[in-house]
């Protein structure tokens, strides 16, 4: 990650807080390392987090429309030859016409011409 440095020293009553904030940015997709670290005359604490860090880029959705029944049912799809696995998000979702529906219901009630 690019970007300054965030320290901030400051008196923080008990059970109060102190906000330290900064501005980052990534290089390139990979995975990044915040660390915390919060210090007094007597105690010390300290947290890591990590987060990926996606590629910019646009999402593509491949779509089709499989009806249940009782034979089982197969949908395949071919990945890029540079599909990088680390780099690309994967979403599989199910979903009927009743719920698209229904979201649009409350608004087609409301409709003045309907």
């Amino acid at each position: 990650l690019k970007g300054e440095s965030v320290s901030r020293q400051s008196k923080v009553e008990t059970s109060g807080h102190l906000v330290a904030e900064g501005e980052f940015s990534a290089e390139h997709a990979g995975e990044a390392v915040l660390r915390a670290l919060a210090k007094s005359e007597t105690e010390a604490d300290a947290t890591e987090v990590r987060m990926p860090i996606l590629p910019r880029g646009e999402k593509q959705r491949i779509g089709t429309v499989l009806t249940v029944g009782a034979e089982p049912k197969s949908w395949e799809f071919t990945l890029p030859d540079d599909f990088a696995a680390l780099k690309v998000r994967v979403a599989i979702s199910c979903g009927g016409y009743a719920p698209a529906i229904q979201q649009s219901l409350r608004y087609l009630v409301k409709y003045p011409y309907g």
